[in-house]
């Protein structure tokens, strides 16, 4: 119903993915467009470091077996199926859409740990239509994730699949051009190299109708990906000075 959407369906939206479409976007550079390189691994060197997204998000993740003292580390191949390396926990949980229009919610979901049901259940609150089509705007996005301490940025947009941050609602499959096209919002992660562990990339889709091996994959041939590139970036919350630790 077209009342219903105006709290969440903005006419200047940049791109409603998933529900994601493109209109006229601002264009904003991301400030990570460097590719990444073996200088990453230098940041992280501890004898037990634990791989986790390197925005530190409050997600667990297993620590990987150290290397004995004295010999390097191994770093297995990412690429095999499309697998994770081998030990590698993901330290997101993913969330199936259920709808045509909930991949934004089903991210939202993983990213804070939460039920799609309960992600839903608050976009209501903010005025996402109960019956027909709807999208979760770019303030709708902020505003879910704010409740989790997560902040999400401006639109932003990509050149390369290296110039992507750490952990982003990354658009795909979009379809037609910036006035009219629709995409679709996966979870993107990227994990900065360790010790025991060579730098990848991995995507948490929330799609119900891909192949389980696709459902968390760091082989991207199943995904349309277009330049360029837009999506959200994601980061913990800003403490306030003189709060917390």
């Amino acid at each position: 119903m077209a009342a219903a959407k105006t709290t969440i369906v903005s006419k200047n939206t940049a791109v409603r993915a998933g529900s994601n479409k493109p209109s006229t976007p601002r264009l904003v550079v991301s400030k990570t467009a460097a590719p990444r390189s073996a200088a990453a691994t230098k940041t992280a060197t501890k004898a037990a470091a634990t791989v986790v997204p390197s925005t530190a998000l409050a997600l667990a993740a297993v620590p990987p077996t150290v290397a004995a003292p004295g010999k390097a580390a191994v770093r297995p191949a990412v690429s095999v199926a499309g697998q994770l390396p081998a030990g590698f926990t993901y330290p997101f949980q993913r969330v199936a859409m259920q709808e045509r229009l909930d991949d934004s919610m089903a991210v939202i979901a993983s990213l804070t740990g939460q039920t799609l049901e309960t992600i839903r259940d608050q976009a209501f609150e903010l005025g996402f239509p109960r019956q027909g089509p709807g999208w979760l705007d770019q303030r709708a996005i902020a505003t879910l994730l704010a409740r989790y301490n997560l902040t999400a940025s401006d639109w932003k947009e990509a050149s390369s699949i290296a110039a992507l941050p750490d952990v982003a609602m990354m658009t795909v499959d979009v379809v037609g051009d910036k006035a009219s096209g629709y995409g679709r919002f996966v979870l993107w992660t990227h994990f900065r190299a360790t010790q025991e562990y060579a730098s990848f990339s991995a995507v948490c889709d929330p799609a119900h109708w891909i192949a389980p091996q696709h459902h968390i994959t760091t082989d991207f041939k199943h995904l349309r990906i277009t330049f360029p590139l837009w999506y959200f970036e994601v980061v913990p919350k800003a403490t306030a000075k003189g709060r917390g630790k």
